[in-house]
């Protein structure tokens, strides 16, 4: 984790003074900090942050209005040769009354070099007798072109959209910046804001790298896993990180925020990272509290040695998914690396289950090893199969008609519930053309969202009577076929 560089200014000085409306000069005070980033044509840059405390600074009467002004002086060295030197004024707010303050910001930015620099700050309330306000800082600046990297990581108190142009616009959308290390109580939502530089040259234009966000409490020395996540990402110039941390049910305590970037190897290739405090009416972590079930699951996970227990428990929590997250173990089940199939379960799960990771873990392993040993086949694991995924998303069904010797019709089942999540009376036809009595596929549903065939009767009844008309849906009539009484009237 590269370093970050937050710096509160202030100055115990107190002279005093008459200036017009008030007449005690005040400690101004104001928030410093340096962010690092890159441009795929123009090189590394450096922004520079400065949050004024407005109520610390001298306001004087202009006309109608009351307003303050900074003199700001930024001197950037390099071996004690000066490199980039700027010195320019900051306005605050025109306000109604001289008791009146709101706070601002300003925005500088700095092409650099990669190298080692020394950063001098001067502050200077320019409506007051006090001293300057002066800090120094050492910067390491080491982006190149060919280097894969993520940018000084940032938090983002608010977003917009925006076609506008301005020192807080990136990538179409201007972002007020949180700059304080610690995230109030009121507060329940932060942005996470990163760049990722150069992975199409480090991985290849038609390459992709494994994102992992991890967020980590100092205090406890454990991961939180319900606030990690890990996804696969396309190689780019620059890739933008984006992500909202819901912060309404996160304990009081000291974190760390890591992304980190993996390539097809498991290679860890660049990494950058935050730390903040936060401020919380959630109490904070202790080590028997809530996080032990979450650092008991991640350790049963990570305990795990053998690739094929680690596929196991990777592909058997598919049918709890939406499309993308069964089309995500689809996909990466047989070549990804482990370490990264581990993450992705223990982010899912303890999504799926926050309150208690480990006891639900436990007793979803155990139904699935009921459901394995129910439907699984010679070629499937019974979560596999389209029974089993059923039984793993809605529980087992309230009715169930088997036939497997009817005349003229492949072997069929019908499950029924009598409540469902999407609808009530909720219907399922399995039938099995291979004749082998155990591999039972879905054929048809009632259900929003499901498998649906119009043709299913004819379908499950052409075991002997082959019909090749596209148009017909009814199935045909024939001695001991029920099908559809069974399917109508569940019993």
């Amino acid at each position: 984790m590269t370093n970050k560089i937050f710096v509160i200014l202030f100055v115990f000085v107190g002279t005093f003074n008459s200036i017009l409306a008030q007449s005690i000069d005040k400690q101004p005070r104001a928030l410093f900090s340096i962010q690092r980033f890159y441009h795929p044509e123009e090189g590394a840059y450096i922004e520079l942050y400065l949050s004024f405390d407005a109520s610390s600074l001298m306001q004087v009467k202009i006309d109608d209005y009351y307003q303050s002004k900074m003199e700001v002086l930024y001197v950037i060295k390099k071996n004690d040769n000066i490199v980039k030197y700027d010195k320019f004024e900051v306005l605050g707010p025109k306000m109604a009354q001289a008791d009146l303050y709101q706070d601002f910001l300003d925005v500088q930015t700095f092409k650099l070099q990669p190298d080692q620099y020394v950063v001098e700050v001067s502050l200077r309330d320019v409506n007051s007798s006090t001293s300057p306000i002066k800090v120094t800082q050492n910067l390491t600046v080491d982006f190149n072109e060919k280097k894969m990297a993520v940018s000084d990581v940032m938090f983002e108190k608010s977003i917009e959209e925006t076609f506008a142009q301005g020192p807080l616009v990136k990538n179409g959308l201007k972002m007020i910046p949180w700059l304080v290390s610690v995230l109030p109580a009121f507060m329940d939502q932060v942005y996470v804001y990163a760049e990722v530089y150069n992975s199409d040259f480090e991985l290849g234009l038609n390459g992709a790298y494994v994102e992992k966000h991890t967020l980590k409490n100092i205090d406890v020395d454990s991961i939180f896993p319900a606030y990690s996540s890990i996804k696969r990402v396309e190689c780019k110039e620059v890739n933008v990180i984006l992500k909202p941390l819901d912060l309404t049910t996160l304990p009081k305590g000291s974190y760390v925020y890591s992304i980190d970037l993996y390539n097809r190897d498991n290679e860890l290739v660049a990494s950058n990272g935050i730390q903040f405090y936060r401020e919380s009416l959630v109490p904070e972590l202790k080590k028997d509290f809530l996080v032990q079930g979450f650092a008991d699951f991640a350790t049963i996970i990570n305990s795990e040695t053998s690739r094929d227990s680690i596929v196991d428990f990777f592909r058997c929590i598919r049918p709890l998914g939406d499309y993308a997250h069964q089309n995500f173990i689809d996909k990466n089940w047989e070549s990804t690396e482990s370490e990264i199939l581990k993450s992705y379960i223990i982010s899912f799960w303890t999504s799926y289950k926050p309150e208690s990771p480990t006891n639900e873990w436990l007793k979803y392993r155990a139904l699935v090893n009921v459901v394995n040993k129910e439907f699984g086949n010679s070629i499937q694991k019974g979560y596999d199969t389209d029974r089993g995924m059923t039984y793993l998303q809605y529980g087992p069904p309230d009715q169930i008609v088997v036939r497997e010797n009817e005349p003229s019709s492949y072997p069929y089942i019908i499950w029924q519930y009598y409540t469902h999540p999407k609808q009530s009376n909720a219907m399922y036809v399995f039938y099995d053309p291979s004749l082998t009595y155990r591999n039972y596929v879905l054929l048809h549903s009632n259900v929003r969202g499901e498998k649906t065939n119009t043709r299913w009767r004819l379908i499950l009844q052409s075991r002997n009577n082959p019909n090749a008309d596209i148009d017909q849906e009814e199935g045909v009539q024939h001695w001991g076929g029920r099908a559809d009484d069974y399917f109508e009237n569940p019993r």
